[in-house]
């Protein structure tokens, strides 16, 4: 197997260059677009009756909007894979790393899953207007039937910057809550999201989409007058691209930041980066055959996984709150089967660093576990051929390799939001 590479530049272009990245905190500044979403869009409606705009032109305002298959997770379909009628539940092996990549991987499926079905649902209705002066289709603003205020939904055209240059983005939506009186002073961007779609393959093209729990709360708490708020707060964000690469293969890269984020009642706070995505070979030159792929996950969790005395995970002493410790974990699956992972337990309660190194076949029987200097199961010579490096000596893109300043914006605009981040950048 020839390396996986996925070098800098490749990692890089996707934020940093080129008409289809994201410059240094071009998404932030975005965000005025959202906050002034629906103005003036009463005034600018066609008032004749006619339908200013066809079908065509409203599909391809509407690819704007990801699939949520797009930013889904691969891990979780390799293990659903397994339990598939091509292998019975009963074969899926002992293999650890795999099924607790299910776990992340449903975490995230299933955020943006519920994020983008809402938005889907609203943009299959026909839209309230197309104002045509600002390329913006608008959806709304409609009585919240779930709750308190109206909402708002649009879909529009970036259009070039103060420079000349083409926009960051070709497209910019948002779901806007507004206050029951529908001034447009009373409202907040609960979800956000910029785009470069391609209209050939719904799976390729670039974006970013934010869901911002903590702008509903700020609004339910400013003007709703019993305000509403359930058990959900943070924010999550997720940056996808497509990139190929000429007569080696196709990159599918996402990189999502958890920050403070709550779904379920009853569990902790969720503060992750997870980095993701998938190599497919298209020639045979990189992975042996036309079709075949590596998917990879790199994450990393910061939480108070130990105790006081350093014991961690089922071992731990849940009333001996202490100090969080971070858990890095990057793993890879060959076809969605065979794999390795390494993970690092450092930090916090933690004098020394716990390393941990599994590999599995393809039924993900566990063929080889390391931990702390020595071998558990079996010795590194058992991981498949596809592995017998480390992933680092293998390529494997990891969370590493994302420009640092990109990095660093994408949790700012996670913890703080896009405002916040927007000002402490001007400051």
């Amino acid at each position: 197997m020839k390396k996986v590479a996925l070098d800098k530049q490749h990692i890089h272009s996707p934020y940093t260059g080129g008409k289809q990245g994201m410059k240094k905190m071009a998404l932030i500044g975005l965000i005025t677009l959202a906050l002034g979403a629906c103005s003036e869009s009463e005034e600018n409606e066609e008032d004749n009756g006619t339908q200013n705009y066809n079908a065509s032109q409203l599909q391809t305002y509407k690819s704007a909007i990801p699939q949520s298959s797009r930013l889904n997770v691969n891990a979780e379909q390799s293990l659903s894979r397994a339990s598939s009628a091509q292998v019975q539940p009963q074969a899926v092996g002992d293999a650890i790393y795999p099924a607790f990549a299910v776990t992340v991987a449903s975490s995230i499926n299933n955020t943006v899953t519920s994020l983008i079905e809402g938005l889907e649902h609203v943009v299959s209705l026909p839209p309230t207007l197309f104002d045509s002066d600002e390329k913006k289709f608008i959806w709304g603003p409609w009585d919240n039937e779930d709750g308190y205020g109206k909402m708002l939904v649009y879909i529009q055209e970036n259009g070039q910057e103060d420079d000349g240059s083409d926009p960051e983005f070709q497209y910019s939506y948002a779901l806007t809550r507004m206050a029951a009186d529908g001034d447009l002073e009373k409202s907040a961007v609960v979800i956000w999201g910029a785009a470069t779609p391609d209209t050939e393959d719904e799976n390729h093209g670039t974006g970013v989409t934010l869901w911002d729990f903590e702008a509903n709360n700020a609004f339910e708490n400013t003007y709703n007058p019993s305000p509403d708020i359930g058990h959900e707060q943070g924010r999550f964000i997720s940056f996808y691209k497509y990139d190929e690469e000429a007569g080696d293969g196709e990159y599918l890269i996402n990189y999502s930041v958890f920050r403070n984020v709550v779904f379920e009642e009853g569990y902790p706070p969720a503060n992750n980066e997870v980095f993701y995505g998938r190599f497919v070979d298209t020639d045979g030159s990189e992975l042996g055959n036309p079709g075949n792929s590596v998917g990879f996950m790199d994450w990393v969790i910061t939480t108070d996984l130990c105790d006081g005395d350093g014991a961690c995970f089922d071992s731990k002493d849940t009333s001996n709150v202490s100090e969080d410790e971070t858990m890095r974990i990057h793993l890879a699956f060959f076809n969605d089967g065979k794999g390795r992972a390494e993970a690092r337990l450092s930090g916090g309660d933690l004098s020394t660093n716990h390393d941990l190194i599994e590999c599995w076949d393809t039924l993900f029987e566990q063929d080889y576990l390391f931990f702390n200097g020595a071998d558990l199961v079996g010795s590194e010579s058992a991981c498949s051929p596809v592995f017998d490096d480390s992933l680092t000596d293998l390529d494997i893109p990891a969370i590493d390799d994302i420009d640092t300043d990109v990095r660093e914006d994408m949790i700012c605009v996670a913890k703080n939001g896009l405002e916040a981040c927007e000002e402490s950048e001007t400051q």
